[in-house]
């Protein structure tokens, strides 16, 4: 599989790269609905994104 990223998202926290690419690479490596619904779960809940 090749990802290409057409543009980047705006950098106005040193964060985002890194977050970026963790979010992708879990994207890219989950097998089954389940396993993604509970990694976007636990990426959300370890960066704090739904407070």
């Amino acid at each position: 599989m090749e990802v290409r990223f057409e543009s980047m998202v705006f950098l106005w926290d040193d964060k985002i790269p890194t977050m970026f690419l963790e979010f992708m690479n879990l994207l890219t490596l989950c097998q089954s609905e389940e396993q993604l619904r509970a990694s976007v779960k636990d990426f959300a809940e370890k960066h704090e994104l739904d407070k």
